[in-house]
């Protein structure tokens, strides 16, 4: 199909600001994680969070080159990949800090699971297994439970329409990835799209600056540090101004998360 064939409706959906918003701030912690050495793995000296978030950068990238084409159907299915890979992440992240806590007297301890998943010698944990491991974590069940996870119209909605979508349950669902029919559902589609997204999204980010808030930490404060300057007072709580607008944008109309965060963190979020 070609672009132009699309109507006007369709390529100027809030969705594809929405995807270049969420590149935009994987692309930024990416850059910004670089500098921390990584939890649970002393021995190496590059951070995998630095390659999690571009491979997710990337991801992102190529759902809007699927939804700019209109294959529809195979955006769903990266938005199923990258719900996996918010999972998967969030878990590596919270089962180390919860392994390091356990062998606090072991000096530079290294999380064996997580070595393991790095090198390649062990897959990485499914859906559901890694939700129920959430759920029983001390240190993170708190903010989970902020999420609707297992009612209606929350997560295991978005995940049982894009398990549909993936195994293609429905004909309509092989229609969706028709890019030259006429297919009078597709704004519906987008915004739909852009809905699941956004929540998706909404539990990542939160759950980023809950786990690691000097990810998104502004880098003034190294910067002096590095410079042999004393940094301004407080400037470790100082927000990037990506970080700081995404906030704002995503987190901050959800009142009780944006509250959570606040006090857990000590970041200078704008309110």
């Amino acid at each position: 199909m070609n672009n132009n064939q699309l109507s006007a409706e369709y390529k100027e959906h809030q969705v594809f600001e929405v995807l270049k918003d969420i590149r935009d701030l994987y692309e930024f912690i990416s850059q910004n994680s670089f500098g921390f050495l990584p939890t649970g793995l002393p021995e190496e000296w590059i951070n995998i969070d630095t390659y999690i978030s571009s491979s997710m950068r990337g991801t992102i990238d190529a759902m809007a080159l699927l939804l700019g084409d209109a294959f529809i159907n195979d955006a769903f299915a990266l938005l199923r990949k990258y719900f996996d890979e918010v999972m998967v992440s969030i878990f590596y992240s919270v089962y180390s800090e919860d392994q390091i806590d356990k062998n606090s007297d072991k000096f530079l301890y290294t999380v064996e699971k997580l070595k393991r998943w790095t090198h390649g010698k062990e897959p990485s944990p499914r859906y559901y297994d890694t939700l129920k491991y959430l759920k029983r974590s001390n240190r993170f069940k708190a903010l989970l439970e902020m999420f609707n996870f297992d009612g209606e119209n929350g997560y295991k909605t978005i995940r049982d329409f894009l398990d549909d979508n993936m195994h293609l349950n429905s004909y309509r669902m092989f229609i969706n990835n028709d890019n030259e029919i006429v297919n009078e559902s597709r704004v519906k589609l987008l915004s739909l799209y852009s809905n699941y997204l956004k929540s998706i999204f909404l539990f990542h980010y939160t759950s980023v600056i809950y786990l690691k808030p000097l990810y998104i930490m502004s880098t003034d404060y190294r910067d002096c540090m590095d410079c042999g300057k004393t940094p301004p007072e407080s400037s470790q709580y100082w927000v990037a101004p990506i970080a700081d607008k995404m906030f704002v944008k995503y987190i901050k109309p959800k009142k009780d998360i944006a509250i959570f965060l606040k006090d857990c963190t000590d970041m200078g979020f704008s309110f």
